[in-house]
C-alpha cells in the first residue's frame, strides 16, 4: 500500500454522527448539546500509519473509563465502536490519520443539571497526518513553563479522564505563543512538573529516563507504550515528582502525545535554557526508533484496508 490517497477537504469529510455517515457539512450537532454548552463529555483520539489504526483497543478502553467516570452511557458496543472509526477512516480515504472521536451527554435543555439530557451524542472523525519522514533529522522543539497550573484532582476534574473541558490548556498554549515558544509545560499547585498542555514529558539525566508519577496528568497510551519500549530495551522509568530545576539540567527533555503522529517529539529549549547540547539526545533518537518501527504494524493495530 504504497500509494498516496488524497485528503478530503475539511467540508466534505465524512464524519460518523449518532449511527450515520454524512459529509462535515451536512453533520448537525444541537446547540442545546451539553458537551457544547458545558464541555460536558469525554473524547480520545488515535492515529492511522500506513492504513493502521494504532493500539486501537487501548484507545478505546481509554475512552470508555473517562465515560463511565462522567457516567455517560457510550451509545456503542467497542466492537462497534472499532467497526465505525476503521469505517470512518476508509470512508475519507486516509491511510495517514488522526482520528477523534467523542460523546457527549447530549441534547438536552439549556442549564447545567445533567439529567437534562435524554441520550449522548457521539462523533467520529479523521483528517489526514503528513507522513514521517524517518530520514529527515528533527531539529527539536522549544518549551515554556506557563503560570497556568493543571487543574488537580482534588478540584473535581480528575486529570485521568480525557473530558472535554480543554481551556485550562487552551490558556496554556496561549501562554506559549505569547512567549515564542512552541510548547507550554505546566506545574501541579505544589509547583511540581506535570505535563505539556497536551503531551506527557520525560527527561534524561546521566542515562536514566524520568517521568512525572500517575498523580496530576493524563495517562496517556503513548506514554504508556514508550514506557514499555524502555523496558524492553532494558532501561528503567523512574516516575518521580521534579521540579522546574530537574528540567533546566536535564540532558535531555521529549514529549510524547498520540495526536503528533510521529510519537515523540525532542525538546531542546525550556524558558530560553539549552537542554543538553541543544540537540535531540540519543536515549530519544533510540526510543523513537523502536516506536516508529511500531506504527504501520498489524501487530499493534487493527488494519483498515483488509
Amino acid at each position: 500500500m504504497s500509494e498516496h490517497f488524497n485528503m478530503k477537504s475539511r467540508e466534505d469529510a465524512i464524519v460518523y454522527l449518532n449511527g450515520e455517515y454524512c459529509q462535515a457539512k451536512e453533520a448537525h450537532i444541537s446547540p442545546f448539546d451539553h458537551g457544547l454548552l458545558y464541555g460536558d463529555g469525554a473524547y480520545d483520539t488515535a492515529t492511522a500509519k500506513d492504513g493502521v489504526v494504532f493500539i486501537l483497543d487501548e484507545h478505546i478502553e481509554r475512552f470508555n473509563r473517562s465515560a463511565r467516570a462522567l457516567d455517560i452511557d457510550i451509545p456503542l458496543s467497542n466492537e462497534e465502536l472499532k467497526e465505525a472509526i476503521v469505517e470512518t477512516v476508509k470512508r475519507n480515504n486516509l491511510k495517514d490519520a488522526y482520528i477523534k472521536w467523542l460523546v457527549t451527554r447530549g441534547d438536552g435543555e439549556p442549564f447545567v443539571s445533567p439529567w437534562l439530557c435524554e441520550k449522548p451524542t457521539l462523533l467520529i472523525l479523521a483528517r489526514g497526518l503528513q507522513k514521517t519522514d524517518t530520514k529527515q533529522p528533527q531539529k527539536g522543539s522549544e518549551a515554556t513553563i506557563v503560570s497556568t497550573r493543571r487543574i488537580p484532582p482534588m478540584c473535581g476534574i480528575e486529570p485521568r479522564i480525557k473530558q472535554l473541558n480543554y481551556l485550562n490548556h487552551v490558556m496554556m498554549y496561549m501562554e506559549a505563543r505569547a512567549a515564542g515558544a512552541d510548547e507550554a509545560i505546566a506545574l501541579d499547585i505544589n509547583g511540581y512538573v506535570s505535563e505539556f498542555a497536551t503531551a506527557n514529558l520525560f527527561i534524561v539525566k546521566d542515562d536514566e529516563i524520568y517521568t512525572p508519577p500517575s498523580l496530576n496528568i493524563l495517562e496517556g497510551t503513548t506514554r504508556k507504550i514508550i514506557i514499555e519500549i524502555a523496558n524492553d530495551l532494558g532501561r528503567k522509568i523512574d516516575e518521580s515528582l521534579m521540579t522546574p530545576y530537574d528540567l533546566f539540567t536535564a540532558d535531555e527533555i521529549f514529549s510524547t502525545a498520540t495526536a503528533s503522529g510521529g510519537g515523540l517529539i525532542p525538546i531542546v529549549k525550556v524558558d530560553g535554557r539549552k537542554i543538553g547540547d541543544g540537540k535531540p539526545g540519543n536515549v530519544f533518537k533510540e526510543l523513537k526508533k523502536v516506536y516508529l518501527e511500531m506504527l504501520g504494524n498489524e501487530e499493534f493495530g487493527v488494519s483498515i484496508y483488509k
